[in-house]
């Protein structure tokens, strides 16, 4: 909710989100007593009022987002692939959960952790480390001379490199295990793998610089 609010392109404080914290909170406790009384009622009590909380967060991520053109961004288009992710895991885990069925649960956990909280990373990643370096070396000497823009910090294109590899990477992990294909998996595995390592050097180059300032 903040990243958006903070670096999205509306700049739109979130309408939904107290009511969105409070079911994301009554569904884990309601999925708990169900797991602890085996009481499959309650647990679908849980994770439809997890269901509800997902609708309102994303109806708040989309009116931050509507209409606007900076979604051109990498950063932002990547935190919209998490979203993808995240709608991923919503279908297959109301599908798992209907039919007890314990491989659609692996599938909308690769969902859930690779693609919804990896690609979150990979993509606000690109905005906070920028503006915490622009804060830390140029705040002080603004207005002394040409200082360096958060694209000087980090270049946008990188972007294209870290979601490329992640979305890809995260669709194979669950496709390997949905069918089965240890192929897939391997090759699900090298393209994540490909991704967080690119990461690195693209946060060594933004925090160590140099940083060109534009002509």
């Amino acid at each position: 909710y903040r990243l958006w609010a903070m670096f999205g392109p509306r700049h739109r404080e979130p309408r939904w989100w107290v009511s969105a914290w409070v079911l994301s909170n009554l569904a884990i406790w309601l999925w708990v007593a169900g797991a602890i009384t085996g009481s499959r009622w309650t647990m679908a009590g849980g994770w439809s009022a997890q269901c509800a909380a997902y609708l309102l967060y994303q109806a708040d991520i989309v009116a931050s987002a509507a209409g606007a053109r900076t979604l051109k961004d990498p950063a932002l288009r990547t935190a919209l692939a998490a979203l993808a992710f995240l709608l991923s895991w919503e279908v297959l885990g109301t599908l798992a959960f209907v039919d007890a069925s314990t491989r659609l649960w692996a599938v909308a956990l690769i969902s859930y952790g690779i693609g919804w909280i990896g690609l979150n990373f990979l993509g606000w990643v690109q905005k906070i480390v920028p503006f915490l370096v622009w804060l830390h070396r140029y705040a002080h000497v603004h207005g002394h001379g040409k200082m360096p823009r958060l694209v000087d910090i980090w270049p946008p294109q990188w972007g294209w490199v870290l979601i490329g590899f992640g979305s890809a990477g995260g669709l194979s992990l669950m496709a390997g295990v949905l069918f089965s294909e240890p192929a897939i998996l391997t090759l699900g595995t090298v393209l994540e793998a490909l991704a967080w390592v690119s990461l690195f050097p693209m946060g060594f180059s933004a925090l160590l610089g140099p940083h060109r300032a534009p002509n």
